[in-house]
């Protein structure tokens, strides 16, 4: 999992974008949210919604654990990203959201990432 820096990183960019996509406001071609689709989807089905770097679903869908803790007492694990089945301030990229590791939901998810080294 990446950790919460380098999620916010890819998805604001090094132009801090609001939203992964850029600044402009989500709607059903970016993003799967407000239970639109009225569940998880299949990734990639909303290309528009891209960061300008390629990365898909990085707002709405399933929230995204990242490798980092929300509290001192390492009890809750930070989630990021939004899901389809709330609204649009949840796709902001600096949007933190944060949930117990063993609670399970359909719109809570997690993003492999792996090094690449030049």
């Amino acid at each position: 999992m990446p950790s919460e820096s380098e999620w916010e990183r890819a998805a604001r960019g090094r132009d801090g974008r609001k939203y992964p996509w850029g600044n402009q406001e989500p709607d059903e071609a970016r993003a799967n949210f407000e239970m639109k689709a009225g569940q998880p989807t299949p990734v990639g089905l909303y290309p528009a919604g891209a960061t300008p770097e390629g990365l898909d679903d990085l707002a709405g869908n399933v929230f995204e654990w990242v490798d980092d803790w929300y509290d001192d007492d390492k009890t809750m694990r930070v989630l990021r990203g939004g899901s389809f089945s709330l609204d649009a301030r949840y796709l902001r990229a600096s949007n933190r959201n944060w949930f117990g590791p063993v609670d399970r939901f359909n719109d809570i998810g997690f993003r492999c990432v792996r090094e690449v080294i030049p």
